[in-house]
């Protein structure tokens, strides 16, 4: 069984890391503001 992985370019690697870190900040975000929003 071949992987995937052997065709895929060095980029797409920092590229997922990228926009995992965002969902990251951006789900860290909205639950501040739902904290904020609920200790107002």
């Amino acid at each position: 069984m071949r992987r995937m992985k052997d065709k895929t370019p060095a980029w797409v690697g920092s590229v997922a890391a990228l926009v995992r870190l965002r969902a990251v900040i951006a789900w860290s975000m909205v639950f501040e503001g739902m904290a904020a929003s609920v200790l107002a």
